[in-house]
């Protein structure tokens, strides 16, 4: 991989790991109090990014969608696959498939964001909240280990 390549990975990666701690942080709140324009805006781009991975999910299986940017939409996908372990508990069967998953969490973020009542979807919004979480702490681990990779591969060049 070229150095501006893996730059550019690094950089979407930061970005996901921002909005994966904010929204998060976001959730938390929405059930203690009524959420600012920059917090509506955050659960605004977090439903929009579980909404992404559904959709990878489903271009993944060979649907078709219309609008929908194909590249951004299995980037996505990938990204969500990093928390392995997270993700498991989230798809709770062998049977269950990602793309339903991730458009019911999409949909109980996007209400939020709305102002829906948190209390009857707290099951939802804390699967999305555990998601956010192991998202950000597995983004933050890779990126702090392909730093030190970086950093030993460099120091045996010199």
């Amino acid at each position: 991989m070229s150095a501006p390549r893996r730059a550019m990975r690094n950089a979407e990666e930061i970005g996901y790991g921002f909005l994966a701690t904010k929204a998060s942080i976001t959730l938390r709140v929405a059930f203690q109090r009524r959420l600012s324009k920059d917090e509506s805006a955050v659960l605004g781009k977090a439903a929009m990014f579980l909404n992404e991975i559904a959709n990878g999910a489903l271009i993944s299986k060979g649907t078709v969608l219309e609008g929908v940017r194909p590249s951004r939409s299995i980037a996505a996908l990938n990204v969500a696959f990093g928390p392995v372990e997270t993700l498991k508990r989230l798809i709770k069967s062998e049977h269950q498939e990602i793309a339903p998953v991730f458009e019911r969490l999409s949909k109980a973020v996007k209400a939020i964001q709305e102002g829906a009542d948190p209390v009857p979807l707290k099951p939802d919004l804390s699967e999305a909240q555990e998601f956010f979480d192991g998202l950000s702490g597995w983004l933050a681990s890779e990126i702090s280990s392909r730093k030190r990779t970086g950093l030993r591969n460099r120091s045996r060049a010199s």
